[in-house]
């Protein structure tokens, strides 16, 4: 929101798959791709005549239920999908702070979920083909807030909240045209225009300290843009695709002091953002192949325009040994949020530039298993970071960061699977306006993971899985004197087929009922049940 989508709007049953593509991105996907790219696909409507129904519940703790009901049809060149989930929580639950010997029972955190997805596509002839997307979305929760940690700079903010709520709704319209030129499969252009419309509320009735006054915070958001891509093998072994992206986002941002009437407009204005891009890619070799990328971006935020650039390759050192390894330079462009959602922005800030390097190794195990390594440098100038003192973000300078990810993936028996991954993570500040934080390491982001998981699934649609998550000790500060405890949990999912068209879905969460924080003095979710049915028709 405010300039990112905000994924806790999207729930996954319009989801289709969800595809993470690590490393700079800023090639293809512009500003804001730095880390990596998270690319939601919706549910593709059916290939074949006919019509299909899926329908289900759940119930869980903490009040939580759930109502899904998707139906998707094809007839002929034409093929619809059409869904709506409702889901409602009251969310309250008991916790027990790790850094002050305190317990109660979180309040205010009731949410409501309101999903409605629409698609319709047909195939004008062999070679031409238009999509149609629709996605409503409306998110109305309670803002708890957090509790006072005594002694930290960071724990709860303004404390707990009885009252606080946001109401938000966000409708996204899509519109693609494909068509194959020329007489192979070996030429596609692809014409998208889209709109995504937001208007969010937040709801602050009653002062909840001496420095605090009820008020009422509007934004209306919108988005409208489009995209003309070609990707063309121009030989068997060559591919290069390119295009051109625009982006004008128009905003607004009001608060209204409720107890005068008052009305402050913070921001109204527009945003508009055009790329240029271009990506090659060649096998050399049946064992050697290579990348190269760039992309010019001209953007309202970004003083002027940037280029970015990849470089990759990927070498078969053996039939069961892969060698790859990227380089790119990236940028991101602070939100509008950022920027002027007061009182928590910063006019002045500049985009973050940087350079992102990884090298790693990918070994077959056999038939049943895979070993990935990674290492990986990136360097950022200008990071931007929400200062925990001031409540606003500012630039901190340069922020050098390397990292290890190993990941294994092994099929233990026919029906048993088995993954663990880890990985090391040390971002540090190197350079900027504060020399007394040089050598530190950037708050909330030095944590080491580890993830193991086990799965048994037979193959006549049942599964049972385990899975274990660990995350180390962080820093909650860059002065680094304040601890946020690491913490272990252990989840438990299953799936039992009750007949050809029903199944039985459970999961536990947190299992032992471990007592964390995600953020100091915000609590995290302890022992959780959820158990539903789904029939497909």
């Amino acid at each position: 929101m405010f300039g990112a989508f905000d994924l806790s709007n999207f729930t996954t049953d319009a989801v289709e798959q969800i595809e993470v593509l690590p490393g700079g991105g800023s090639v293809l996907y512009g500003s804001n791709a730095v880390g990596g790219v998270i690319n939601i696909i919706t549910r593709r409507p059916l290939e074949a005549d006919g019509i299909e129904a899926t329908a289900g519940f759940e119930l869980g703790s903490f009040g939580y239920n759930s109502q899904v009901l998707q139906v998707r049809g094809a007839t002929g060149n034409v093929d619809w999908t059409l869904g709506y989930n409702r889901t409602d929580a009251d969310n309250d639950f008991p916790f027990s702070l790790t850094t002050t010997d305190f317990e109660d029972t979180r309040t205010n955190a009731e949410v409501l979920y309101n999903n409605l997805n629409f698609q319709l596509a047909a195939d004008l002839n062999e070679r031409n083909r238009i999509r149609l997307g629709a996605l409503y979305l409306t998110k109305d929760l309670g803002v708890p807030g957090g509790v006072p940690v005594p002694g930290s700079i960071a724990g709860g903010f303004n404390g707990l909240t009885a009252d606080d709520n946001q109401y938000t709704e966000n409708l996204l319209l899509d519109l693609t045209y494909e068509a194959e030129l020329g007489q192979g499969d070996d030429s596609l252009l692809t014409a998208r225009v889209f709109g995504d419309f937001l208007e969010s509320t937040f709801s602050d009735p009653v002062a909840d300290n001496g420095f605090d006054s009820p008020s009422e915070d509007n934004v209306d958001q919108t988005s409208l843009g489009g995209q003309l891509q070609h990707a063309w093998q121009v030989a068997d072994s060559q591919n290069i695709t390119y295009g051109i992206d625009y982006r004008n986002v128009q905003a607004t941002n009001e608060t209204t002091a409720l107890l005068t009437g008052l009305t402050t407009e913070n921001y109204d204005d527009s945003i508009n953002q055009t790329g240029i891009f271009a990506r090659y890619q060649a096998d050399v070799t049946s064992r050697f192949s290579g990348n190269a990328g760039v992309r010019q971006d001209f953007n309202d935020l970004a003083d002027g325009s940037f280029t970015s650039f990849n470089l990759g390759t990927r070498v078969a050192l053996t039939d069961t040994t892969n060698f790859r390894a990227n380089f790119a330079r990236n940028f991101r462009v602070p939100t509008l949020a950022d920027l002027f959602f007061s009182p928590f922005n910063n006019t002045d800030l500049d985009p973050e530039t940087g350079i992102s390097f990884d090298v790693g190794v990918d070994q077959q195990i056999g038939d049943r298993g895979l070993f990935r390594f990674t290492f990986y440098r990136n360097e950022v100038d200008d990071a931007i970071a929400f200062d925990l003192v001031d409540s606003i973000p500012l630039n901190i300078g340069r922020v050098e960061s390397i990292g290890i990810e190993t990941e294994l993936n092994y099929q233990v028996l026919d029906s048993v699977f088995a993954f663990a991954n880890y990985t090391w993570n040390r971002p540090e500040s190197k350079y900027g306006p504060e020399p007394e934080v040089y050598g530190n390491s950037v708050p909330f982001t030095n944590a080491d993971s580890f993830n193991l998981g086990v799965a048994y699934e037979p193959g006549d649609g049942l599964y049972a899985a385990l899975f274990l998550h660990s995350i180390s000790d962080t820093f909650a500060d860059r002065g680094n004197l304040e601890t946020l405890d690491g913490r272990t949990t252990l989840d438990f999912k299953l799936r039992v087929p009750l007949s050809d068209n029903w199944s039985l879905n459970a999961s536990m969460d947190n299992i032992f009922d471990e007592q964390y924080e995600e953020f100091p003095g915000f609590p995290g979710v302890g022992r959780s049940v959820q158990v539903g049915v789904k029939g497909t028709f």
